[in-house]
């Protein structure tokens, strides 16, 4: 399998994201198109994997959701952990 992520001009900003694997068809190895997100979905993509080295672990019978724009606004607020804490402690693992 292998990833394909062109950059646009400015650091962190990625076109596209394509994923892609070599099948061999007939003898001759093929890439094949597994899947290809444009630069919004990308992103959004690349904000979830941020996001979960934060997601607890322990599970439990509470879920959360967060959609897409909170998830962003707060990825790419420098100072929006520290607030989150000074608001609620017990919410910052």
């Amino acid at each position: 399998m292998q990833i394909k992520l062109p950059m646009a001009r400015e650091a962190g900003s990625v076109r596209e994201l394509q994923l892609e694997r070599v099948v061999t068809i007939g003898g001759q190895p093929t890439i094949e198109t597994l899947l290809t997100l444009d630069r919004d979905a990308s992103g959004r993509l690349i904000d979830l994997a941020r996001a979960i080295e934060h997601v607890p672990v322990e599970g439990g019978e509470d879920t959360v959701r967060i959609d897409d724009p909170t998830l962003h606004d707060f990825l790419t607020d420098p100072g929006a952990l520290a607030r989150l804490y000074d608001s609620d402690p017990r919410a910052v693992p």
